[in-house]
């Protein structure tokens, strides 16, 4: 993959995971493009790099389960027939998050401790 095809999909990665934090403080909308989610609204970070590839990307679908925390948004490009799906990660100190993450995990952690 030529080196600005994939700075190009870094950028969009990059979007698409900060998009994935979407509340209904911070919401989408089916159909609106690919952004810097403005979930700061104290101050503004926008990226410093151009985000033109990111114009071809809509929101397709958003997936949440309140009952676990999950959440993740799709992006199509329909032209390309391309998909980004992301994936929320914690939300900061939101209990719920952590205990289901803890939840996930702990099987790995059974017989390793020190």
């Amino acid at each position: 993959m030529p080196q600005n095809e994939l700075s190009n999909l870094a950028k969009l990665t990059l979007l698409a995971g900060d998009e994935a934090y979407f509340s209904p403080q911070f919401p989408v909308s089916i159909g609106s493009l690919l952004q810097p989610l403005p979930d700061t609204p104290s101050y503004s970070v926008l990226p410093k790099y151009d985000i033109v590839p990111a114009r071809a990307f809509v929101v397709d679908r958003t997936f949440v389960d309140n009952t676990t925390g999950f959440k993740a948004i799709a992006f199509r490009n329909a032209e390309a027939n391309e998909v980004i799906v992301a994936f929320s990660g914690t939300d900061g100190l939101n209990a719920q998050d952590w205990k289901c993450w803890a939840n996930e995990w702990r099987p790995a952690w059974v017989g390793r401790e020190g």
